[in-house]
């Protein structure tokens, strides 16, 4: 049969070459017993990849050779996604159709979707290739990516990136600002695609409002390498809110509205177009945008490392920039003092977003990366927290945005 299959796939191909004909980049394989539930899984990867994966419900026109179609498709795609179940293991066309695309050296992954172990036989033929389980969501986003850069969207991504940063004069990394005597550093965070909310490295200390996980594309943007502090608010405002006194320790007691404030008066002295983060901005940076390494707290796996926080505090602010900075180069990301985000608080939408600002009205705005009277649980990168826009809740503070 593989020789047949051989034959048809090269007159097919040379047929192909005359007619130009569309190609595709992934072939799904699957036993028609799970139809529902791999059109689901289909639409899903489409979404997330931007593209169209074919199956056999797809250009099937009458008079047609159902065989023909389907080596023609698996001749023209470059991945093989396996939709591996009890049902599919047990499926004759759909291991023929794994067998053809081993014979033709596809790219090939296993895709479990009911959990099933593969029978020894299954085993035996086919254990070499990857395979992921559907339900686990870090290797279904492992998927994903795989499949982004196997079919080149992310190259041409990075592509598209360079030219804009070739447009914009090639933004510098760090921008420095001076208010009086008075200096502050602003980094830059180039555009990119993340995961937002309770990922799994968050673990079990996850609440409710930090989910459902959704994906988020953002524009460079800068963000403040430090906190706000008491030095550059007083040299704004001409006055100082804090409780825990420090020309270098973070501004706290101040409302969302008190910020709007410093951050007109900022302009005014410097002629740029500061602002608070969106709450997506914030949280990306805080994973380390581009360069994230997964991080549960920002910047480190072990909290003391980047945050003052409950267990070594002191229940006090400390001076910003005395813990280690994350992979952007930024400090205290969490703990010392929550940080105000220009977001109205509100649930996670499921579906993808791009440079999303929030609700467009509500009650309270969101501070994000917690406090130094916080358990570690308190202070991840996915933590977040509302209050109303007036509220000088105990030490909320700041970092700006441009």
């Amino acid at each position: 049969m593989i020789q047949w299959l051989k034959l048809s796939c090269i007159l097919l191909s040379i047929n192909n070459e005359t007619n130009m004909e569309m190609k595709y980049y992934v072939f799904i394989s699957y036993s028609r017993k799970d139809l529902e539930l791999v059109k689901e899984i289909k639409a899903e990867i489409d979404r997330q990849v931007g593209i169209d994966c074919w199956m056999d419900l797809d250009g099937i026109e009458s008079g047609e050779q159902f065989e023909d179609v389907i080596i023609n498709a698996i001749c023209k795609c470059d991945t093989i996604l396996f939709m591996m179940s009890a049902n599919s293991m047990q499926s004759e066309w759909a291991l023929d159709e794994l067998d053809f695309a081993k014979h033709e050296k596809k790219r090939i992954v296993l895709v479990s979707i009911d959990n099933t172990e593969m029978s020894g036989k299954f085993y035996f033929r086919y254990h070499k290739y990857d395979i992921i389980t559907w339900n686990n969501q870090p290797q279904r986003e492992k998927l994903i990516r795989n499949l982004k850069s196997w079919i080149g969207i992310e190259q041409k991504e990075k592509g598209e990136a360079e030219k804009v940063q070739t447009a914009e004069t090639s933004a510098p990394s760090i921008q420095t600002f001076t208010v009086g005597n008075v200096s502050f550093n602003m980094i830059r965070v180039d555009g990119g695609t993340f995961m937002m909310g309770a990922t799994c490295e968050q673990g079990d200390d996850v609440f409710d409002s930090e989910s459902p996980v959704h994906q988020v594309t953002l524009s460079p943007y800068y963000i403040g390498e430090t906190e706000v502090t008491q030095a550059l608010w007083e040299a704004v405002m001409g006055s100082n809110p804090s409780k825990f006194k420090g020309s270098n320790r973070p501004v706290e007691q101040v409302s969302w509205d008190d910020c709007q404030e410093f951050i007109l008066k900022l302009k005014q002295k410097t002629g740029r177009k500061f602002r608070l983060p969106t709450e997506a901005e914030w949280e990306y940076a805080a994973r380390g945008g581009k360069k994230s390494k997964g991080y549960k707290y920002s910047g480190s796996e072990n909290i003391d490392d980047v945050a003052w926080y409950k267990d070594n505090s002191n229940d006090q602010t400390h001076d910003v920039k005395t813990k280690k900075a994350n992979e952007l180069g930024l400090y205290d990301m969490i703990g010392n003092v929550p940080e105000w985000v220009q977001d109205w608080y509100g649930d996670y939408p499921s579906s993808a977003q791009t440079n999303p600002t929030g609700p467009s009205s509500g009650f309270a705005r969101v501070c994000r990366g917690g406090l130094f009277l916080f358990l570690a649980s308190g202070c991840r990168v996915s933590w977040r927290i509302m209050y109303p826009s007036y509220a000088r809740p105990l030490f909320n503070g700041l970092r700006l945005a441009l």
